[in-house]
This record gives structure tokens, C-alpha cells and sequence, in this order.
């Protein structure tokens, strides 16, 4: 770092000074620069932040790489050393907003999803969990005290666990929410500072929704927002990048090393100069295997001045674990409230409180035997005092409301395929068609994106003239949508995502059995994919208004966009409707990021394909939009783009564009690393194909990439070095078809003269 610096001085000794100006002492400290020199300071870290000389681009880059080295950890030197007591020159509103910046840095789309998406507690439920004393039953405790769990030292987590559909979540939230839940905690942290922090897991949400990774970076998104004083230490490399630049930049994306050895450095404050409360939601739920998540929980609970609850379906793994903690099994607890809950749905509807007149007894025993039926089954009883109440409604006597309820399944997979056979015949279609594009969506599925797919608006709908009345409108024509075509399978949570009704419902829909079924009542010809490409198309404009960053285009929007199109089915019907949203695409982006590409002599002052990596803080290349198309594999556009007569050799690129071949065979960096998760990854024979027709195409394998190096031998490379079988068996194909393309001479080089090809 010291060379790197020391490389910008002499370009600052270069620069014409007067007298005052003349510079110091070349001496660098851990602090960078002398705080003496303090014109030079400036002047090198104005040029540290420019982003146009390849210069200064590429000694931006070494500072970065030089403090992630993960060899040089924060503990074995003082990375802040001398920077309080003024010497950075920097105010505290400074260094709050680079405090802020680092915490925002761990925020992901879905951070808070899931707990919107978690009904609230019915009126007067649950209230039983903060009791003192537990219920008893033959002289047994029901269930283990929590408010002493909360208040005492204990190194055990309590499992709160119970059959699915059972209530955990909802219990897990209401605990949460609960006015009671800090002066509990507080007796145990007792003078430190308490800190309470949540994570709930999804199978069906994104990737960070349903990992480990996502549970630390949740935890450290909370600690640092509650208390962002501990940013310098547990992000060290990310709040020595701000001192030495002086500014809020762009960072290098949240790995998952650098996440633990955060993680580590908090955990290791607990105890010391803090207390923390941690509550972790669906065990079960996580993508990892269950005892690689125990070992995290086991990990976590055996520090200092930690409490841990969790909650989770009753697996082995999780019954081995903690059968033998404090613990609930919410089965067991919650009779009580599904009767309170029935007792108060039935009463509000008219056409029961008649029947109730007539037959006091009987109504009170179809209200126990629906209590019953639900064997602790919370979801069961929703499900099925909504269907009783929709009887009562259109006037159904007593006999038909208790067959009903003796006809209905007490397997709450068999009450789904019995919801699913009472939607009417001329509903079945539209049933399937939201359901398969919900399925579809990548990440979570706005229900304004699911209304633009659904009634197929015009590409030219103006989304930014809905005002606040309109969505409000649109959120409710959804929901009865949704309750009537899907029967409340799928709902909208108050985060106005689309979900399932419950973690059952996804599991019984994707049974293949089912989900089979399902998409066999779809139209012919029907593309998800296609459908939602336009939605997000049209909202590109939209999501362009609520950006803040210089480039004005929202890039995970528009990765998703294009990741859908390269997914679209290739027919002749397709293609061209594809060609005419992929245009509207091109151009409202264009214009969405022209007043931020006319940086003279910057490669993004090209196209606005040019930003997609700086968006990432990497370095810019230059790229364009059937670039684009091409390392997204969009085939069906390329064809009608590239015909046979528009080949390589009349397809001119601007200097410093990355050529389409580059595009098609790398792909964007990241995606196609097996190691790295991502939902936009294109398959390996997709991008083969890709790279076969852009061959037949004209374009040439010797093509020089922007790093200097040709794409035939930088293939090579890659595979002689590649540690996963798939991708060096992807490189290995795409050697063999740039081979082929090359002929018999190229194949004797490389047998015999390889180290020597240039």
C-alpha cells in the first residue's frame, strides 16, 4: 500500500507548486500520509478517487486488494492507528456517514421480508407465553417457563418447536413485538447494554433468506444499526478504506469471509461490553443441512452474554439437539386460543349467530369439533373457518356446515388438494397461469409486478403517473384475485409481496404430483418468463426514481430482466414479441442513464451497458446491449439481430467495448463460478450454444479481450486452473468449439507448441 501511495506522490511532485507547496518527507505510517503534508494528503486523495486515469483506477484497486488480503488480519496490527484525536481531519458527522454507509452495505433486498409476511397474533392469543407460572396437566408443567428463561443466566437456547402450521412464527413474532419482552431481558443483562436482534428463515425466499450466510449478515446489519460505534472494529478493512479515502465509496461486495471475521469480532464483545439476545425463526427452514446450522447455533450460544431462542419444526436432528432445553410445543399449548379464535370468527357472522339462536348446542359442538379436527394445527383452522364462513354466507344450513366439517381432511396436504378442487372450472386457467408465474419470479414478486404480467399492460403504461390511491386500488383488485382464483393459496403480505399462504402450501404445491397437475391447465403457448420481463420493463422507470447512485439504473433490476429473456422459450411467436420488450428495455434505460454517461473520456461515456460493473464497485468496461444479450445467452434476440449477412466483420465496436464472443464466453464476472450463488446463472450448455452460433457468425477465437489477452488462450488458462469439475469441463468445451473454429493448424500448436503461443 506504502508503493502504491508512494506512486501517486511522485505524480503530485510532477504537478507544478509554489513554495508553500513544496513537498515533505516521503515517510508513510499506518495513517498513509503525514499529517503535516497536508496538501499533498489532499491532492493524493483527490486522485485516489478519480475514477478516469487507468492510473489512479488501478492504484484504487491495488488499495482495495491490499486491505482484503485475508492473510493480513485486522488483529495483527493497528489498522486505526492514530486516527482518533484528529488526526484524520474529520468531523463525526464525517465519520457517521461513513458509519452509516458500512451498515447500509450489509442490507439485502429481503432483510425484513419474511417477518412482514408472518400474520400477527389473533386478539388475545398467546398471551399465556409470558405467564409466570405454566399451565399444568397431571401435575406436569406444560411448558417451560419463559419469562425465567429470559431473566436468568442460562447457557441453554430454548426450543420453541410444534407440529407445521402449528403457530411457531406467529408465536416467535408476537414474543417479539411484546412490550414485556426487553424489562425481561434487561434483569439478565443486568447494567450492559442489551441488544435484541431477529432472523427469520424462508425455504421459500431468497438465498440470504434460508442460509447461514444470511443469518450473520442479518445479525451484524442489527448489532451495527442499534449500535454503529462498533463499526471500526468489527469492519475494520471497509472503515480504513473511508479513512484513507476520505469519502463514502463504493466497497467491494460482503464475502463470506470477511463476514465471519466480523462476525467473530462482535461475538467477542458479548459479555465484555455487551448483552445479546438473539431469536432465530424455522431451523427448518434453512437451505444448509441441519446439524451445519446447529453447529452455528452451537457456536454462537456458547459465547459470553449471549441468550438464544429458536423455534423449529420437530426433526430429529433438532429433538437430539434440545430435547433436554427450556421449551414449548406449541401443539400441546394453543386449544385455548383456536377456540377463542373460532368463537370470535363465528360470532361475526350473521348467518351463524341465526343458527345459533335456533341451535345453541348444536352450533357449540361444531364450534369444538372444528378444535378438534385441528389437532393443534393453527393454519387448519384458518383455512377452515374461512371456508364455514363463506357457507354461512351464501345461507348453508347446520347438516351441510357439520358434513363439512366431517369431510374435511385432517392431513392439511389433503385440505390443500381439497381447496384446490373446489376452485369453479372457469378459474382453473387463471388459477394455474398465477401460480406458475409466481413460481417463476426470482426473489421476492411485487404485487404490482404480478398484476403488470397478469393483465398484460400496454409497454407504454406510464407506471410513474399510479399515484398512491391507484396501487392501493391495484393491491386490492390482487387480493381478491388471488383469494378467488387461487383460494388463498397465494397472498399478498403487507410488505406488499406476493407469497404463499404458508410453508405448507409451497411444500404440497411443489410436489411433482401436484405441480404437475397445475401446469397442466395452461394455455398453450403460455411463458412466465416472457410475461415478466414486460412487467419489469415497464417498472424499469419506476425503480429508476428511487435510485440514488450515480448511474440511476437499478442493476439488480435489470440482470433480473435480462436473465428472464435469456429464459424465454425460442419460437417464432416469442421472438418477436421478445425482440419488441427488449427494445423498449434498451431504450428506456438509455434514457434513464444518459444525463450520467458524459464523463469525457470514461468508457461509460459509451453505453449504458458500461455500468453494470462499476454499479458493483468494479472497474468499468466498456460494453453494449447486444453485449448484453450475449452474455446473458438471450439466443432467440441475437438471431434476429445478427443475421447471416450481419457478421463479425460489418458489427463495428466502438474502441475498449468488450465484443460479444468476450461476452458470451465469461459471461458476467461471478455468475458462472459454481463456488458463488446466483440466481441469474445460465446453463453451460446454453452459453455453449451461444458461443457456437456467434462463431458461425464470423466472430473470431483470437479476438483480443480487454485485459490484452486473447479469448483462446485465456480459455486455456482457465481451465488448467479450474478447481470444479463442471466449470473445467464448460472451459474444456468451449477450447474444443474455438479449436474447431480455428482448424487443424491450432490443434497442432496447442498439442506441441503451447507454452510458446502467445
Amino acid at each position: 500500500m506504502i508503493d502504491m501511495l508512494r506512486r501517486l506522490d511522485e505524480r503530485v511532485d510532477k504537478t507544478p507548486r509554489g513554495p508553500m507547496n513544496e513537498p515533505q518527507s516521503k515517510s508513510y505510517n499506518s495513517s498513509m500520509l503525514d499529517a503535516g503534508s497536508k496538501s499533498i494528503t489532499e491532492t493524493v486523495i483527490e486522485a485516489l478517487n478519480d475514477g478516469r486515469s487507468p492510473e489512479t483506477i488501478r492504484i484504487h484497486e491495488e488499495l482495495v486488494d491490499c486491505l482484503w488480503n485475508q492473510q493480513q488480519r485486522p488483529g495483527q496490527r493497528n489498522w486505526n492507528e492514530g486516527e482518533p484525536e484528529g488526526r484524520t481531519g474529520l468531523s463525526e458527522k464525517i465519520k457517521t456517514s461513513f458509519q452509516k454507509a458500512i451498515v447500509h452495505s450489509l442490507v439485502f433486498e429481503t432483510i425484513q421480508g419474511r417477518e412482514g409476511a408472518i400474520p400477527k397474533a389473533f386478539e388475545r392469543t398467546y398471551s399465556w407465553i409470558f405467564q409466570r407460572e405454566p399451565g399444568e396437566l397431571d401435575g406436569k408443567q406444560l411448558w417451560s417457563s419463559f419469562p425465567d428463561w429470559l431473566e436468568n443466566s442460562t447457557d441453554q437456547p430454548y426450543w420453541i418447536t410444534g407440529k407445521p402450521g402449528s403457530g411457531k412464527s406467529t408465536l416467535m413474532k408476537y414474543i417479539l413485538q411484546h412490550r414485556l419482552l426487553k424489562p425481561h431481558l434487561q434483569k439478565w443483562a443486568d447494567n450492559f447494554a442489551l441488544l435484541i436482534t431477529s432472523y427469520y428463515a424462508w425455504v421459500a425466499g431468497s438465498d440470504l433468506q434460508k442460509s447461514c450466510e444470511g443469518l450473520v449478515r442479518t445479525l451484524l446489519y442489527q448489532v451495527l444499526q442499534l449500535n454503529p460505534s462498533l463499526v471500526p472494529e468489527v469492519a475494520p478493512r471497509r472503515w480504513s478504506l473511508f479513512l484513507t479515502l476520505r469519502r463514502v465509496t463504493k466497497m467491494p461486495p460482503w464475502q463470506r469471509w470477511e463476514l465471519e471475521e466480523s462476525f467473530e469480532v462482535l461475538l467477542s464483545k458479548c459479555g465484555r461490553t455487551m448483552r445479546l439476545a438473539l431469536f432465530i425463526d424455522g431451523l427448518d427452514e434453512f437451505e444448509s443441512p441441519p446439524l451445519q446450522v446447529l453447529e452455528l447455533i452451537q457456536h454462537i450460544n456458547d459465547r459470553n452474554g449471549i441468550k438464544v431462542c429458536v423455534a423449529s419444526r420437530q426433526w430429529t436432528e433438532f429433538n437430539d439437539a434440545f430435547n433436554l432445553n427450556p421449551m414449548l410445543r406449541m401443539q400441546e399449548l394453543t386449544t385455548a386460543d383456536m377456540a377463542h379464535f373460532v368463537g370470535v370468527k363465528f360470532e361475526g357472522n350473521r348467518g351463524f349467530l341465526e343458527l345459533k339462536t335456533i341451535f345453541p348446542t348444536e352450533t357449540a359442538r361444531l364450534v369444538g369439533d372444528v378444535v378438534r379436527k385441528a389437532d393443534g394445527v393453527f393454519l387448519w383452522v384458518s383455512l377452515v373457518v374461512k371456508s364455514l364462513l363463506e357457507a354461512l354466507t351464501e345461507g348453508d344450513g347446520l347438516v351441510e356446515l357439520q358434513e363439512t366439517v366431517d369431510q374435511l381432511p385432517i392431513d392439511i396436504a389433503q385440505l390443500y388438494d381439497a381447496i384446490l378442487s373446489r376452485i369453479s372450472s372457469r378459474n382453473v386457467t387463471a388459477s394455474s397461469k398465477l401460480l406458475v408465474t409466481f413460481k417463476t419470479a426470482v426473489g421476492p414478486l411485487s404485487y404490482l409486478t404480478l398484476w403488470l404480467s397478469d393483465e398484460k399492460q400496454s409497454l407504454n403504461c406510464d407506471i410513474n403517473s399510479l399515484f398512491p390511491h391507484a396501487r392501493s386500488g391495484i393491491v386490492d383488485i390482487m387480493k381478491r384475485r388471488l383469494d378467488s382464483k387461487t383460494r388463498g393459496i397465494l397472498e399478498i403480505s403487507p410488505d406488499g409481496t406476493v407469497n404463499f399462504l404458508h410453508r405448507t402450501a409451497r411444500d404440497w404445491a411443489l410436489q411433482p404430483s401436484v405441480w404437475e397437475g397445475i401446469c397442466s391447465r395452461l394455455p398453450e403457448g403460455f411463458d412466465p418468463y416472457l410475461l415478466l420481463l414486460r412487467a419489469e420493463t415497464i417498472r424499469l422507470p419506476e425503480k429508476a426514481n428511487l435510485r440514488s447512485n450515480s448511474m440511476g439504473l437499478s442493476w439488480d433490476m435489470l440482470n433480473k430482466s435480462i436473465w428472464y429473456a435469456s429464459q424465454v422459450e425460442d419460437s417464432p411467436t416469442n421472438a418477436s414479441e421478445l425482440v419488441r420488450v427488449l427494445s423498449k428495455l434498451n431504450s428506456e434505460a438509455s434514457d434513464i442513464a444518459e444525463p450520467y454517461l458524459q464523463h469525457e473520456g470514461s468508457v461509460m461515456s459509451f453505453y449504458w451497458p458500461s455500468t453494470q460493473e462499476a454499479t458493483q464497485g468494479i472497474r468499468a468496461r466498456g460494453n453494449t446491449f447486444l453485449g448484453l444479450m450475449s452474455q446473458f445467452c438471450v439466443l432467440p434476440y441475437l438471431k434476429v439481430k445478427l443475421e447471416p449477412e450481419q457478421n463479425a466483420t460489418k458489427l463495428k465496436l466502438r474502441k475498449n467495448c468488450t465484443s460479444l464472443l468476450e461476452n458470451a464466453v465469461f459471461g458476467y464476472p461471478g455468475i458462472n463460478d459454481p463456488s458463488v450463488s446466483s440466481s441469474y446463472r445460465i446453463s453451460s450448455s446454453q452459453r455453449l450454444e451461444t458461443v457456437s452460433f456467434l462463431l458461425e457468425r464470423g466472430f473470431s477465437p483470437k479476438e483480443v479481450m480487454l485485459n490484452g489477452n486473447v479469448i483462446i488462450n485465456e480459455v486455456r488458462k482457465r481451465r488448467e486452473k479450474e478447481r470444479y469439475s463442471e466449470s473445467r469441463e464448460y472451459w474444456a468445451e468451449v477450447e474444443k468449439l474455438l479449436g474447431a473454429r480455428l482448424g487443424s493448424k491450432w490443434r497442432l500448436k496447442s498439442l506441441f507448441g503451447r507454452k510458446n503461443d502467445s
